[in-house]
């Protein structure tokens, strides 16, 4: 008999220890179990075990510790198939990866957006096995509970494995996704204009479909103190209403919230309260990333994506910290203070509106400082899954740029246009759609080129290091 430690097997395959006990209690490994915390193997049943993973028998035999009954010739396998390294043994193709591998793959490198996708998933469907950690990051809550089913794996916006069912269920195409129109658009309500950043064009989209009976309720993020944002389903027309816009709120002290004030809202988490009150028809205002994993899960049929009728994205350059020492520079750069702000906006600057009605004009490149580190990695600037894309770029004062993606969006833009919405008087500049498109297109280049030079210099990283 051969027996080989399971820490030691997991390692040497790149998947979780508990993943290896669960493969030995389903039969896909054939073994039992040994003394201490090992695994025993007949002379067959090891073969098979490096037949199906790939795995060459001389690498495993320093951790048998019957080493005397490898037969290493009777038992070779093709050098073509290994890759280099302990716990970088390639797996035989289609088998399953699981949250271990999302840590190793995308934490441990700083790819995490913090989209929520993973966590969401299995506390909305499965048993719980993951949640957020106080740093946004997800984490084991139980491991015991995970059943290794690798779907939290492939929803992942930074793995590539569902990329092409995913642009094939969007109809993407190059160079910034599938474009079906583009308007520069407003909120016809006041009340909307006031609350909102820019034009207030997604709020007022959301009571027009609200009003129809068209959504249940919709995803979306509130205001709960200065910089600080958090996911909210909103199922009633004044909750939507408290949603517009990103203002910077004094009326809230910073003792009441973490001194690690972000821009970002893991708005995706809410989908277990979608599946909890079984709503059918749910609007999702997201970010890029979070849009990306949506689409993933539809295209795995994973509910509860399946009740997300409408996907409205934004553009974003980037999410930011704004904790006390970026605070603090901001002010020294823009020559300005806190005490004075009325409201933040990200264009092509980061605006600071003032009480005064002055806007200080930050340069994004000035901002690198204070941006999340996954996002120098991210290469969507324009939410290129959603239904619809907006953003203030490109677009005047007070008015909204959108992008139409998919004939469900470009009907339900359609559908509110002079009724909650209202069009620009292109009579005032004929070029202006085009010109904000042009904008867009400009910015989503950088992004995507930002993001291959980063890729670029981890992967040399990690050579120099391997």
């Amino acid at each position: 008999m051969i027996v080989i430690h399971v820490l030691t097997l997991a390692q040497e395959l790149g998947v979780h220890r508990n993943t290896i006990r669960n493969w030995v209690k389903t039969g896909r490994i054939s073994a039992k179990p040994g003394p201490g915390k090992g695994l025993q193997f007949t002379r067959d049943d090891f073969a098979r075990l490096c037949r199906e993973f790939h795995l060459a028998p001389e690498l495993l035999k320093p951790m048998a510790r019957n080493r005397e009954e490898v037969d290493i010739p009777a038992l070779a396998t093709p050098a073509a198939s290994l890759s280099s390294g302990p716990g970088q043994r390639r797996l035989k193709e289609g088998a399953m990866k699981t949250f271990f591998n999302l840590i190793q793959e995308v934490q441990n490198p700083g790819l995490c957006h913090h989209c929520g996708g993973c966590v969401t998933f299995c506390t909305a469907i499965n048993y719980g096995a993951l949640e957020t950690g106080e740093d946004g990051k997800p984490r084991y809550k139980d491991i015991e509970k995970c059943i290794e089913c690798g779907l939290c794996y492939s929803i992942c916006p930074e793995i590539s494995e569902l990329d092409e069912e995913t642009k094939r269920q969007v109809a993407w195409s190059a160079p910034m996704g599938r474009i079906l129109g583009t308007t520069v658009s407003r909120a016809m309500d006041p009340e909307v204009r006031l609350r909102a950043t820019d034009g207030g064009v997604v709020t007022g989209l959301l009571l027009h479909l609200f009003d129809l009976g068209r959504i249940d309720g919709a995803v979306v993020t509130r205001q709960v103190g200065p910089f600080q944002r958090q996911p909210w389903l909103a199922t009633k027309r004044e909750e939507i209403l408290e949603a517009a816009g990103f203002h910077f709120d004094t009326s809230h002290g910073p003792s009441l919230f973490s001194e690690a004030y972000s821009t970002f809202s893991p708005s995706i988490v809410e989908l277990e309260d979608v599946a909890r009150q079984r709503l059918n028809r749910v609007a999702f205002v997201g970010t890029p990333c979070q849009i990306n994993s949506l689409r993933r899960m539809e295209a795995l049929g994973i509910v509860p994506s399946g009740t997300i009728k409408f996907h409205l994205g934004l553009f974003c350059t980037g999410n930011f910290h704004f904790g006390p020492e970026q605070r603090l520079k901001l002010e020294q750069i823009g020559s300005f203070q806190w005490d004075q702000v009325r409201k933040v906006n990200v264009k092509e600057d980061l605006l600071i509106h003032l009480n005064d009605g002055q806007v200080r004009h930050i340069p994004l490149d000035r901002l690198n400082f204070m941006k999340r580190y996954a996002c120098h990695y991210c290469d969507d600037y324009a939410a290129e899954f959603a239904d619809l894309s907006f953003g203030g770029i490109g677009a005047p004062e007070g008015w909204t740029m959108v992008i139409m993606r998919s004939p469900l969006g470009r009907a339900i833009m359609a559908d509110a246009n002079g009724v909650d919405l209202e069009a620009f008087n292109y009579r005032d500049n004929p070029r202006l759609a085009a010109q904000a498109l042009e904008k867009v297109l400009e910015w989503s280049n950088k992004k995507k080129h930002r993001a291959r030079e980063k890729h670029r210099e981890l992967e040399i990283s990690v050579q120099v290091k391997g």
